[in-house]
């Protein structure tokens, strides 16, 4: 399986990077993807308050990545 994440604002700038690619096994929780995803690390200790998007619908860690599926990670942020 494979899953295209998004990085927007600081979430981009602690990953080093805006986008990519990861194979992972099908279907897993985003939180396990963080516990086990090395590449992912920069935002583990971040997790509790980034904002998470599956296929540009907001979601949970809780929430499973199947194929194909794109995941934003995004920091807090606020409306105006």
């Amino acid at each position: 399986m494979s899953a295209k994440f998004l990085f927007f604002a600081q979430c981009a700038d602690w990953m080093g990077r805006k986008d990519m690619e990861i194979s992972c096994p099908n279907p897993i929780k985003i939180k396990e993807l963080l516990k086990k995803t090395e590449i992912l690390s920069p935002l583990v200790n971040k997790k509790d308050f980034l904002k998470v998007a599956v296929n540009q619908t907001m979601a949970d860690l809780e929430k499973e990545v199947c194929d194909g599926d794109e995941v934003a990670f995004m920091p807090p942020f606020s409306g105006g």
